[in-house]
Parts: C-alpha cells; structure tokens; sequence
C-alpha cells in the first residue's frame, strides 16, 4: 500500500480495459449455465449464444465476474425466426436480464459501468422452445481488468530474478 496526496492505493488495483474475448475474459474463464450452447469459433472477436429448442420455456445465460471496476461495453445483434416476444436475447448484471431484442435482424450496442465483483453476462430466453432458438452473437466486447501499477511490474520482475 502506498500513499500520496491523502488516498490510500494498493499497487495492484489500477484498471484498464480489456478488448475482445480473451485473456481474463476468454471464453474459457465464463460459467454457461441453462439449456442451449455458446459458439466459440469467432472468439476473440465474438462469440454467439444459442438459445433454447427443447420445447418448452427455458433459457442459456454465459457469465463472469468482473475483476476490477471499469466498464462493461459490446455491440450485439440478434437473430430469431420465431415470432417477436416468444425468444430474447440481452445482457446480465448481477443476475438481472436486460433484454436488447426479441425481433429478428435487430443490432445494437451497449456500454455500462460496472463495480469489481459484479458478474457480467448475456443470455437468451425461450417462452415456448419451438421454431428454432433465439441467437444472439456479441461483438467489439470490452471489459475492465487488474493491471498491476509500474512500480509493482519492477518488483515482481526482481522477485523473479532473484529467484532464478
């Protein structure tokens, strides 16, 4: 802990924003949680959630917790051939579902901010489970991250020589 100009700060809390779905943010380190799947393959770039087609109501949501406080942005675009109102796709905070789309072609963007320790997501919905899923592919995602301040880079890299 260090102190300058009457704050307190730990070295290891400053924050930046992380670009795309990697490091913390790689798709890997999420939760996916509900019935449907995550498409991986356009990761880093982007990545798109399949809702469910069970037939009945359910719903898929891809979680994680953000690390530091920061902001929390993406663009977003939705595709159903069900009717409006029967699929949703959209984003979490904390547990809540704020939908951005039930209407086939919609596209969108988001920008939030967000605490460290909030848990971040998307999510789609299904009322009825039938007609083919709900998807909703998100990209130009951006997260906030832990860096370590410079004066902490010096003495972790000479920790790492002197143990060496």
């Amino acid at each position: 802990m260090r102190s300058g100009n009457g704050y307190a700060r730990n070295a290891l809390t400053a924050s930046a924003q992380d670009f795309d779905f990697d490091g913390y943010y790689d798709p890997t380190n999420w939760t996916t949680t509900g019935v449907g799947s995550v498409d991986t393959a356009g990761a880093p770039a982007s990545i798109t959630l399949i809702g469910p087609d069970a037939g009945s109501a359910a719903s898929l949501a891809f979680t994680i917790m953000v690390p530091a406080s920061g902001t929390f942005a993406f663009d977003w675009a939705y595709n159903s051939t069900d009717s409006p109102g029967f699929d949703q796709g959209g984003w979490l905070l904390n547990g809540t579902f704020t939908e951005v789309s039930d209407t086939d072609g919609e596209v969108g963007s988001v920008s939030t901010p967000v605490s460290a320790g909030d848990v971040i997501g998307f999510a789609v919905f299904s009322d009825d489970g039938l007609f083919d899923p709900g998807t909703i592919t998100i990209s130009n995602f951006s997260g906030p991250v832990v860096i370590p301040e410079p004066a902490s880079l010096g003495l972790l890299a000479g920790g790492v020589l002197y143990a060496s």
